[in-house]
């Protein structure tokens, strides 16, 4: 028996059993029974020329915005949300997205995970100064970031033409073989291709993004949907780098050159998630990219859909504020790894791979009492532009204060009573990170991919990827560089204040 994703109506009964042409307005959910594995959903836009032209944009609770191109309110288009699917076919749905969060996790992982180990790495295995390190810190974490620049657009572009099975296969194969490599290296030419490569062929977060908007409807749902794909993004970062900076203490017990050295396991760890991935994905999800869609794209060309992007005003100014935030994330996350690495007469926390780990793990966790205590609630209450600006509002707030804690240790010197009232201290800072984080890329995302036409899901997430991945390319090469010249004057806090006004820049973007 073949598998089939049918759509239902708000009754919970199959559309295809009646004549009613206009499936998208009752659909609420797929159905999933038997083994084949092409998914059929019928959740195109009714009028694919008229969704290039003006887009749809979700705000939960009915907030607008004004695209003066078009002199026209963008309003939300509301779900249903109600989940009366037969309980066998939400199982399946359930479990093949799972899988795919599982498969966005480990390309997270593999893309943050190693930034607590970085400083370290240059340091002890590549032989680098201090002032170097925060350089060549920089450029390892900004050379995975502009591969996927290179690479992400044209990838999206291919899945709306092939599938996305296929791309999610390569990507989580690629990132297992990359993550090998980089734990091997012993320069750090090897290391900088390794990660280079790496990003340029593993668009996951992409690809799971395009999946999502395949087999669930426009609305509260699709929005909730995307919400927890960014929380999965976000718990990656934190738990990754947590669970790098604790394993980077444990140095395996047999005598040669890459056990006896402290950034190997974690490298390993990370290729063992890809692997898990990739079998993931085989058995448990399958092609959602119908043959239909496929076929409708096929006579689209990649210029031509960029184009139609560029035409539409909104979609561009969402694009760059996304773009925004994510060069301000991608300095952010190593700004505050060198910050507490800093030695504390620089200025700086002087914390170990340990200290980082258990930061991070702190990070995640409140990200995750945040995701599933109050996401629900505020997105019901304010809706996903209300969410995002707070988002932004919210990191910048946070970067505002982080450079006060070394004042503890400046007022009351280094010893064991300062210690812990900086760590009381930087659990309460870390929280308006850890929001920050929920509300700001998920939910821009969110945005971005319920203006796109369906027809266009995989080039939309990927060109709004690819600009993000340009941006946050150079968020960290740029966080190196302004770091290492404010601590020649034992200053990190001008960094944090050039933060701060990257996320202020990014609201102002969508005010403006």
């Amino acid at each position: 028996m073949g598998t089939q994703l049918r759509p239902l109506n708000a009754s919970g009964k199959y559309l295809d059993d009646n004549d009613d042409d206009n499936q998208q307005e009752d659909t609420i959910l797929p159905s999933i029974s038997g083994t084949k594995t092409n998914i059929h959903l019928s959740t195109d836009d009714a009028d694919p020329q008229s969704s290039s032209s003006s887009s749809v944009l979700h705000v939960s609770n009915d907030d607008e915005i004004k695209n003066d191109d078009q002199s026209s309110l963008l309003k939300a288009e509301e779900g249903s949300g109600k989940k009366n699917a037969p309980k066998d076919e939400m199982r399946g749905l359930l479990k093949m997205l799972f899988s795919v969060y599982f498969i966005c996790w480990t390309e997270s992982a593999v893309m943050n995970g190693f930034n607590p180990i970085i400083p370290g790495m240059c340091r002890d295995r590549f032989g680098m100064n201090e002032e170097m390190v925060s350089i060549a810190g920089g450029f390892l974490v900004g050379g995975y970031t502009f591969a996927s620049f290179l690479s992400s657009f044209v990838l999206g572009h291919f899945s709306d033409i092939y599938g996305r099975r296929r791309l999610m296969l390569l990507g989580s194969g690629v990132g297992a073989i990359g993550s090998a490599m980089f734990g091997i290296a012993p320069t750090y030419g090897l290391a900088f291709a390794a990660r280079f490569i790496t990003g340029a062929f593993n668009a996951n977060m992409v690809l799971t993004k395009a999946v999502i908007a395949d087999v669930v409807p426009r609305g509260k749902l699709r929005a909730q949907a995307y919400g927890y794909h960014g929380a999965t993004i976000s718990f990656a970062r934190a738990f990754s780098s947590a669970l790098s900076g604790l394993t980077a203490a444990i140095v395996l017990d047999a005598h040669n050159k890459y056990t006896d050295d402290r950034y190997f396991l974690p490298a390993m760890i990370a290729a063992f998630l890809q692997v898990s991935a990739f079998f993931l994905n085989i058995f448990f999800v399958p092609e959602t990219n119908s043959a239909g869609t496929q076929k409708k794209s096929e006579g689209k060309s990649m210029l031509a859909g960029i184009k139609e992007i560029r035409s539409d005003r909104l979609m561009v100014k969402l694009i760059l504020s996304y773009c925004c935030t994510s060069f301000a994330n991608g300095a952010m996350l190593l700004g505050i790894i060198l910050y507490f690495s800093l030695g504390t007469t620089m200025n700086g926390l002087g914390m170990s791979a340990l200290g980082n780990g258990l930061a991070f793990g702190w990070f995640g966790i409140a990200a995750v009492i945040y995701q599933l205590l109050f996401f629900k609630k505020m997105l019901n209450k304010y809706g996903t532009l209300r969410l995002y600006e707070i988002g932004n509002l919210s990191l910048g707030v946070g970067c505002a204060i982080m450079p006060l804690l070394s004042l503890i240790y400046y007022l009351m010197g280094v010893n064991k009573t300062a210690t812990i009232v900086l760590w009381v201290s930087l659990i309460i800072v870390l929280i308006p990170f850890a929001v920050g984080f929920m509300l700001c890329l998920p939910v821009a995302g969110t945005i971005i991919n319920n203006c796109a036409n369906q027809e266009r899901q995989g080039l939309v997430s990927g060109t709004a990827q690819s600009m993000s991945s340009l941006l946050r390319t150079f968020g960290p090469i740029l966080c190196g560089l302004i770091f290492s010249a404010a601590i020649t004057i034992k200053a990190p806090v001008i960094l944090f204040i050039f933060m701060s006004g990257s996320y202020l820049g990014a609201y102002l973007i969508l005010k403006l």
